[in-house]
């Protein structure tokens, strides 16, 4: 069995939150942390590789969280990310 690619997102769910967060990978201990929220009509998007799509209007964005294919036109909410000893800290209290 061929061993896969490792994923390069993570999705993390909180009870304080509806929709869950999509933490991406972005290299060189950069990590980008997007609410799953289409910012058109508020469903909630699906992760594919390295973008966010819409499955009720085809709205897309990449793993920073800009519109890549409409008919959204915002960006998504990021969260603040921060890594110390190996741990990852997402601040959910505020955006990026």
């Amino acid at each position: 069995m061929k061993d896969k690619a490792p994923r390069s997102y993570l999705i993390v769910r909180h009870d304080d939150l509806k929709y869950p967060v999509c933490v991406y990978n972005l290299g060189n201990g950069k990590y980008s942390a997007l609410l799953m929220s289409c910012t058109h009509q508020g469903v909630e998007l699906q992760a594919s590789g390295d973008q966010l799509t819409c499955p009720a209007h085809g709205s897309a964005f990449d793993r920073l969280g800009n519109v890549t294919q409409s008919p959204a036109a915002s960006p998504l909410r990021t969260f603040p990310v921060s890594v110390v000893k190996d741990q990852l800290f997402i601040d959910l209290r505020k955006k990026a």
